[in-house]
């Protein structure tokens, strides 16, 4: 599911703003200097001339981040991969990503935060003659789904927010 949107490019730039517009390299801690900041992407200087990296690169490691929970260079799709150790440090800014000092340098999200920083939205529909979703509810801590063949879990948080239809014949 890419969630990669207005919200999180505004949490990104404003990150970059509060660093007084500089993003360093995790491995080297090479200074990249954002010279501009566009509907395009960000125009960034290193030792070398200006380039864009743009805004559809920043995404594509983004959802690559999402669908791994954690990131290393080699993760992030090929075409973006040349400007791997800029986006892993712009990532690293966002307070709900944590970097591990590992070989190779790795970026995952921190453990007491909800990846995204906001509520997550459940939706459940049960048919009360086959299944009562009240006590599913109850009952559970960590909601347990597939979809195409995966599974997963999350936890169901204080402050989520939860839609529960009944429907059925009755």
């Amino acid at each position: 599911m890419n969630r990669f949107g207005a919200v999180i490019w505004s949490e990104l730039v404003n990150c970059v703003r509060s660093n007084n517009n500089i993003v360093y390299t995790l491995s080297h801690h090479k200074a990249n200097v954002i010279e501009q900041v566009s509907d395009e992407g960000f125009l960034v200087t290193t030792q070398s001339e200006p380039q864009l990296v743009r805004k559809t690169w920043v995404e594509d490691a983004w959802n690559a981040f999402e669908e791994r929970a954690s990131l290393r260079a080699n993760d992030i799709p090929g075409h973006t991969r040349h400007r791997s150790s800029f986006i892993m440090g712009l990532f690293s800014l966002l307070p709900s990503v944590t970097v591990l000092d590992t070989s190779p340098v790795t970026i995952k999200w921190t453990e007491e935060t909800d990846k995204f920083g906001a509520p997550a939205t459940w939706i459940f529909q049960g048919n009360p003659n086959k299944f009562y979703i009240d006590s599913y509810l109850t009952d559970r801590q960590f909601i347990w789904w597939s979809l195409r063949q995966k599974h997963y879990e999350k936890e169901v948080r204080i402050g989520d927010i939860v839609w529960h239809c009944c429907k059925g014949s009755n």
